[in-house]
């Protein structure tokens, strides 16, 4: 079956909506003191532990991975990677001046923080881009290996959510914050199955 690429204008799109709704992501997760796992795990610890901004801490929580992005999924995808990043850091920026957020309760900022990380993974991973860091491997392993994205995004969440526990014990916290790594998977293993879609 003949499939038609993406033209730039979806690409450019996709891009943008992607990255917003990582934004949307973050902050909700923020706001109900969160660590989810991936890349946005590590940048919420990196938040936490160091005090910079958001966004700062988003892009360093990439910038480790850009060269093994390049060696595995070349450079299209790391450049399309590191657009979405930052533009991922200028609407976290951007949004609470638009928005104004108010408390945002453990388990339902898990569901709606989860669910909307998990979409925007999605629309990225359609578009040849992702959020950069450890969607990096997890793309690369199904690339060269068939496994399933959505399985080794869990094992390694695990570590990350074990690691964001330590830093803000609480039962409620820990429970919540599983409960965004299941919605962000739920989504990503519904909807990207390599047998259905490969990213490539």
């Amino acid at each position: 079956m003949h499939r038609e690429p993406h033209s730039w204008a979806d690409d450019v799109q996709a891009l943008v909506t992607g990255s917003l709704l990582a934004a949307l992501a973050l902050l909700v997760l923020r706001e109900a003191q969160l660590v989810p796992g991936g890349t946005m795990g590590i940048a919420l610890l990196l938040h936490r532990a160091t005090g910079w901004n958001l966004s700062l801490a988003l892009f360093a929580a990439n910038a480790p991975f850009y060269l093994l992005a390049v060696a595995t999924l070349g450079a299209r995808f790391t450049l399309r990677t590191l657009a979405a990043v930052l533009l991922a850091g200028l609407f976290v920026e951007a949004i609470p001046h638009g928005f104004a957020f108010g408390a945002v309760a453990p388990l339902p900022g898990a569901v709606v923080g989860g669910m909307l990380c998990g979409l925007a993974m999605l629309v990225l991973f359609r578009h040849q881009a992702s959020l950069g860091g450890l969607n990096i491997v997890v793309l690369g392993l199904q690339r060269r290996l068939g496994w399933p994205p959505a399985l080794v995004q869990l094992l390694v969440d695990g570590v990350i959510v074990g690691a964001g526990i330590w830093q803000s014990p609480g039962l409620e916290r820990a429970i919540a914050s599983l409960a965004a790594v299941a919605a962000i998977n739920f989504v990503i293993g519904i909807n990207h199955r390599p047998h259905r879609y490969v990213a490539q």
